[in-house]
């Protein structure tokens, strides 16, 4: 998986052929009421609303059909977006964050089937943690 991240974020070490290929999936198609949809990410603006996320991941959006609106060119800019990505299966869950940004990317897997709202809040809730220690000041430690 961190490998996979890497590789999204663009920090592996790959040939050029498949960094393209992996960028190519990163590009919003389609236009939902919640968020653009990629190839097999969705994209979320940059700060995350945390009502947006969930939204867009509730089962209605799998289940029902939805309004979308074709993109005539694909949105690929890195700043200001998220993309976030979920899955379950036979007991399994899982949820990728990646906010290209900030270089960041968080991973959840559960050996259980979690309710995605749990995985959705606790990845955001992670970066959101993440990104406050990136730009607190330094604390001076005592020993």
């Amino acid at each position: 998986m961190l490998r996979f991240m890497d590789a999204n974020l663009g920090q592996a070490d790959i040939p050029g052929e498949l960094r393209a290929a992996i960028e190519t999936t990163h590009g919003g198609r389609t236009q939902t009421d919640h968020f653009t949809q990629a190839m097999i990410w969705e994209r979320y603006p940059w700060p995350a609303d945390h009502a947006q996320l969930l939204a867009g991941s509730d089962s209605s959006m799998v289940l029902e059909s939805q309004p979308a609106q074709i993109l005539e060119t694909a949105v690929t800019e890195r700043r200001g977006v998220m993309l976030g990505k979920t899955g379950a299966t036979n007991g399994f869950s899982g949820y990728v964050a990646l906010v290209p940004e900030h270089d960041l990317g968080i991973v959840v897997l559960a050996n259980r089937n979690y309710p995605l709202n749990a995985r959705v809040d606790t990845s955001l809730s992670l970066i959101e943690q993440l990104l406050d220690l990136e730009t607190s000041p330094a604390t001076e430690t005592t020993k």
